[in-house]
């Protein structure tokens, strides 16, 4: 199981949600800024968890947004204590007109 919570500026982003990556056989679902991915078995291997989805907000200004998660809590299939590292996404805004 893997609890965590999804970090962005909300003036710039509006979070739409999220669905599964390419480590199968979980459930990911989100509420709010926080997400929870749970499953029936454990991952020995790096995948990808998720796929998250975010609009720009109508007036956000130009500008990088880093988007990060912050584990609240990870632990594996017998309900043990796991290290989680994720990476920083970053969505970059531009005006075209």
């Amino acid at each position: 199981m893997l609890n965590f919570r999804i970090n962005y500026d909300k003036s710039k982003l509006q979070f739409l949600g999220g669905e599964d990556g390419t480590l199968t056989g979980w459930t990911f679902s989100t509420e709010g800024n926080g997400a929870l991915w749970d499953g029936d078995k454990d991952y020995t291997t790096a995948g990808t968890v998720a796929k998250l989805r975010f609009t720009i907000a109508e007036n956000a200004t130009d500008g990088d947004v880093t988007v990060s998660l912050s584990a609240l809590e990870a632990g594996n299939y017998n309900e043990q204590n796991v290290t989680f590292a994720a990476s920083d996404g970053m969505v970059k805004i531009r005006n075209i007109t």
